[in-house]
């Protein structure tokens, strides 16, 4: 049994004519500059990212899906009897901070769950990010071969 679906004109065009392309660093000012998160928060590390673009005929962008290296500033953790030393975290912050600057880091992350470290990350700097975290596993078929 053969399905057919006919498709408008207008969806049928625009998806023969758009071109999905990287967009090199050096033009990222010219032809990203006003689309988010771009706009609000400026360009990521050039070297740790890239950015793929739906560009119309007319070489106006349509879409655009950023890639980037994710740094995560993960578990925090710190011994009970540890935890009152209010000098401890920010210390060890100051080292990972280092650490990740060396490496190139523009930002860094970190999904806290224990509402006592909520406090201790806001005060080192970190804060919320609205929206819902998801997870995906690119290569489904090496989680076949593993």
């Amino acid at each position: 049994m053969s399905v057919s679906l006919e498709l408008p004109p207008s969806l049928l065009e625009e998806r023969e004519t758009v071109t999905i392309v990287e967009v090199p660093p050096a033009e990222w000012a010219a032809r990203l500059s006003h689309i988010e998160p771009f706009k609000t928060h400026g360009f990521p590390n050039p070297a740790l990212c890239k950015v793929l673009c739906a560009v119309a005929p007319n070489e106006e962008v349509v879409a655009a899906w950023w890639i980037t290296l994710a740094w995560h500033a993960e578990p925090v953790w710190i011994a009970p009897e540890h935890r009152k030393r209010p000098g401890l975290i920010r210390r060890l912050w100051e080292r990972v901070r280092q650490e990740l600057i060396a490496e190139g880091a523009d930002v860094a992350f970190g999904i806290i769950t224990d509402p006592q470290v909520v406090g201790q990350a806001s005060r080192l700097g970190f804060a919320r990010v609205h929206g819902d975290l998801y997870f995906l596993r690119v290569n489904k078929d090496e989680e076949k071969e593993s």
